[in-house]
């Protein structure tokens, strides 16, 4: 009986591995203009933890959170320099690159990217 089900383990993991993944066949890029949802900003904080008799701080970054939407497409950033550009301009628009990747298995994947 275990001998079986060693055997069932090894042939799923065979069917498994064998399987593959999607390949990609197309990639396109196209320039858009899409618009900013919302900004936020988290500025840094230390956290303090106690380890035995002393406190070890723990630094937190600073975070500059941007949303950008195109059409049903909605990427968040996290871009100091991004946020400065688009702060305070909720609604209006940016160019961007949206990314439209095809696999081999007919799967079609879009996302935003932000470069400077």
């Amino acid at each position: 009986m275990r001998l079986r089900f060693i055997a069932l383990l090894i042939l799923i993991a065979v069917v498994v591995s064998l399987t593959g993944c999607a390949k990609l066949v197309d990639t396109q890029e196209e320039v858009v203009e899409a618009t900013i949802v919302d900004t936020y900003y988290k500025g840094a904080w230390v956290q303090m933890i106690i380890s035995g008799k002393t406190m070890i701080p723990i630094s937190h970054p600073a975070e500059y959170w941007v949303n950008l939407q195109y059409g049903e497409i909605t990427t968040s950033f996290n871009s100091y320099d991004l946020y400065s550009i688009c702060h305070g301009k909720d609604g209006d628009t940016i160019q961007c690159s949206l990314i439209t990747e095809t696999y081999d298995d007919g799967t079609v994947k879009q996302f935003l990217e932000w470069r400077k």
